[in-house]
């Protein structure tokens, strides 16, 4: 039980993680969050979940975030 409460925990901090880096590229660019969500065809509170780690996202949407912050998947992952 506590394997799995320790597994829940370090989840639900990296996602906060992910998020927050999503958040900083995305500002680094100037990119409002209106703006992502609409080019990436989602409702802006699902961004807004995905910012603050709220939900697991897929690979496929981190290429499409990437592809609309113009940086590889390389360069997005080299500072998380």
């Amino acid at each position: 039980m506590k394997q799995l409460d320790s597994e829940k925990k370090e989840k639900q901090q990296w996602l906060k993680q992910f998020g927050a880096h999503v958040r900083k590229l995305r500002l680094k660019k100037g990119i409002s969050g209106g703006e992502l969500s609409r080019t990436l065809m989602i409702d802006k509170s699902n961004l807004i979940r995905i910012e603050k780690g709220r939900v697991n996202t897929s690979v496929y949407m981190i290429k499409q975030i990437c592809d609309v912050l113009e940086i590889s998947m390389k360069e997005f992952w080299k500072d998380l």
